[in-house]
Parts: C-alpha cells; structure tokens; sequence
C-alpha cells in the first residue's frame, strides 16, 4: 500500500493552495478594473460567421488601466487583422494568378494594407481581466456589412489612384529601345499597370542624354515626365554614371549609366503611384 499524506495535511495543501491563488488575484494590480467573472468565451477562441468577423487579444497588467486596455485592444486589432489577412490573401491570390503583373513582394504589403484597411470600423465589444496571472484581454468583431462598405470606400480610393491606371512608356533620346524596355519593366515590378491593349490613361516619358563620354566611363541625364492628358503630374531629371576598369564597352556604360538614373527614379515610385487622378 503506497503512502498516504493525512487527512489534515491534505486539507492544509488545499487552504494554501487556495490561499495562494486569491493572494495572487489580490496582488494583481489590474484585478479591479472589471466586475470579477469567469472567463467569456470569446477570450480564447477566434470566430468567423455569417455576421462577421471577431478575435481577441491580451496584455500583461501594468497597473495603469488606460494603457493596459489600448496594448490589449492592439493586440485584439493584430489578431482580427489576421484572421481577416487570410481571406484577403484567398482573393489576392486569385487576382495575381489571372494578371500576373506584380511581384510576391507588392502581394504581400496590397494583403496587410487591405486588411488593415477593412479594419476602419472594428469594436471593441468586451473586456475581461484575468486576476490569477494579471492579465486583460479585449474582445474585438467587424460585421460583414462594415466589411462590404470599406472593400468600396476602399476600391473606390485605390481606383483613383495613378497606379491603378492603364500606363504606356514613350521614349527618345540615347537608345529608346532600352530606355523604354527598363522602364517598362520597372514598372510592372513596382505594381504599375500597363496593357498595350486598353488605352493608354497615363504616359511616361523618359529621355535619356549622354552628357560626358570617356574611355572608362559614361554620363547621362534622364528626364522623366509623367503626364495625364494635358496635365503633367511628375518630372524630374535624374543623373546618371556607368564606370570601369575592366574595359567594357561604351554601350555597357551607357547601360550602367540608365540604370543608375531609373534606381533614382524607383525611390520616387511611392508618391508617384499615390496621386489621385480625375478621370472626369
């Protein structure tokens, strides 16, 4: 027969076993914050229904109740923006695979600013404070409807940007065929759209001229325009210079001298597929 703690031993163990947890719930410096409860179920468990989205998130207690609530309401936004990211990435996927136009890198930021995007009118719905490990969580939900009207405030921001418009490149100067080629290329790498088949809403137009020539290098500016019919929404002039001691052809330099203009000209791309365009 195993050995056996007595009776009264056993029920010492159990008082301080209880006392130890209330001290633990007393010493918490948030355990006041809420009406004591047990835990909701919403504080473990992430949902997805016919009504809408929501999740939950948590922080560890400060003592400080205001920012005890807005770190555990960011960590419930962290959580419901990923539930959501994961649909939003269902249909990402799908439009990639039908134009196939933009790199996974422009895939993954279009996916998180969606989501955060949808987030616009998220509430948060309840609040729990776990008292036994000091902890407070925050209940967060977006309905569908909320959902459906930002996708259009959404759509209807990003469709009146200029990089949501049809692009065509026009070039002159040193070598067009290349210029034109680079920049091109640029482009759609950077999420531009540009179909030789649908009219050509937004011109580029890039003019690349050899400013300094030598045995081992080359110089260059390039100019380029971006228009809008008549307006002219974006110029600016980016020098250029190709350089070795290897004894690469002028052609090459050339080459090193554009690319070096257009690695300017990508810095500017962010503002650039920013600006709003009326196509009234």
């Amino acid at each position: 027969m195993g050995f056996q703690l007595p009776q009264a031993s056993l029920r010492l163990a159990g008082l301080f076993i209880f006392g130890l947890q209330a001290f633990n719930a007393s010493a918490c410096s948030c355990a006041s914050y809420y009406d004591e409860r047990p835990a909701p179920s919403w504080v473990y468990a992430q949902e997805a229904n016919a009504d809408g989205w929501q999740a939950s998130g948590g922080s560890m207690c400060t003592g400080i109740k205001r920012i005890d609530e807005r770190r555990a309401d960011t960590d419930a936004r962290s959580s419901l923006s990923k539930l959501l990211g994961t649909k939003v990435q269902t249909s990402e996927i799908s439009k990639l695979s039908s134009s196939n136009q933009a790199s996974s890198s422009r895939f993954q930021s279009v996916s998180l600013q969606q989501s955060q995007q949808l987030l616009k009118n998220a509430t948060v719905f309840d609040r729990w404070v776990d008292a036994e490990n000091c902890q407070v969580y925050a209940g967060i939900r977006v309905s569908v409807a909320d959902i459906e009207a930002a996708k259009i405030a959404e759509e209807a921001d990003r469709d009146s940007k200029l990089l949501a418009k049809n692009s065509c490149v026009i070039a002159k100067g040193a070598n067009p065929k290349l210029s034109s080629k680079k920049l091109t290329a640029l482009l759609i790498q950077q999420g531009f759209v540009i179909n030789s088949e649908q009219k050509c809403q937004i011109k580029y137009r890039i003019n690349t001229e050899l400013v300094g020539v030598g045995k081992d290098f080359v110089k260059s500016q390039t100019q380029v325009m971006v228009h809008h019919g008549p307006a002219l929404l974006w110029q600016k002039t980016y020098p250029g210079k190709g350089v070795s001691f290897n004894q690469r052809s002028q052609s090459e330099l050339a080459n090193s001298a554009l690319q070096d203009s257009l690695s300017q000209f990508k810095q500017d791309l962010d503002p650039i597929k920013n600006i709003k365009v009326d196509d009234k």
